[in-house]
């Protein structure tokens, strides 16, 4: 049985690759506000399915793949994603507008060629979104 964080969106598919589930301590406070963020992102996509292609990763996990050392994803506060029938730079255009409008809160916005990051890491006082772009897993900045 699926555990909804959000209508669209499981604890599930944020578990570790490795098969390291989700910290449950995280959901509330870390993993709910990402699903917020996916949730309007898909319905300004309009309510075009988004897949979780990474979410949370253990330390060994993320070591083992060539992530970045202060990677989102061991915090539980990031995803790698794809829309359905969207381009990664729409999808990511997307993201972008919706928080320069206010709508979405985000830390951290990437584009790679194939998936889009996006994470709720903690912005700094000056309000700063933490955005690059990678070709690789491991491109990500902390």
């Amino acid at each position: 049985m699926s555990d909804h964080v959000t209508p669209n969106f499981t604890v599930e598919e944020f578990h570790c690759h490795s098969g390291e589930l989700y910290p449950s301590l995280w959901i509330v406070e870390r993993l709910r506000p990402l699903c917020l963020v996916l949730e309007r992102l898909r319905e300004d996509l309009g309510h075009r399915p988004i897949s979780i292609l990474s979410g949370y990763r253990s330390s060994s996990y993320n070591a083992a793949i060539g992530g970045a050392k202060q990677s989102q994803h061991m915090a539980g506060r990031a995803a790698d994603i794809t829309a359905d029938g969207v381009e990664p730079p729409a999808v990511h255009a997307a993201l972008l507008a919706l928080f320069r409008s206010g709508a979405i809160e985000i830390g951290g916005l990437a584009l790679y060629p194939g998936w889009v990051h996006v994470d709720v890491r903690p912005r700094p006082q000056s309000g700063h979104l933490c955005e690059w772009s990678g070709s690789r897993v491991g491109d990500e900045v902390a």
